[in-house]
């Protein structure tokens, strides 16, 4: 479990899905939404890796399966985006989102919230866990 608040786009945060490949659950808090950018959103998403390269050795591996135990993940911003901006984090969370499902490491709840003044109850879930999801009800 990892709870971590950034003022900036630290290398070290991007880079994080790399080298804690038994996290479970990540929450970020962060300045703005190009805070930590394309990169990292790419690096959540496993079917990215497979499209990864092999090295010069036919017999290894292509890139793992990034954070494969990863079940909750959510992130703060302090400002979202402003009028003019085009909101690109939304499209990668989904994307996020159905990749995991199509290799078979689905999330079970996926969280945004736009400002750090937001309540819990108020930030926007992109998928909810298994239990929430609509039956015959």
């Amino acid at each position: 479990m990892l709870h971590l608040d950034t003022q900036c786009n630290d290398q070290h945060v991007i880079n994080a899905p790399g080298v804690l490949p038994e996290l479970e659950e990540l929450y970020l808090g962060v300045v703005r939404p190009d805070g930590l950018g394309k990169t990292f959103f790419g690096a959540l998403c496993p079917l990215g890796a497979k499209k990864g390269r092999r090295s010069h050795s036919p017999s290894a591996p292509l890139h793992p399966q990034p954070l494969p135990n990863l079940r909750t993940f959510g992130i703060r911003y302090s400002h979202w985006l402003r009028d003019w901006e085009h909101d690109e984090i939304t499209p990668l969370l989904n994307g996020i989102i159905e990749s995991r499902q199509k290799a078979g490491s689905p999330l079970q709840s996926v969280k945004l919230w736009a400002t750090k003044v937001i309540s819990d109850e108020r930030a926007v879930e992109f998928c909810r866990p298994a239990k929430d999801v609509g039956g015959d009800g």
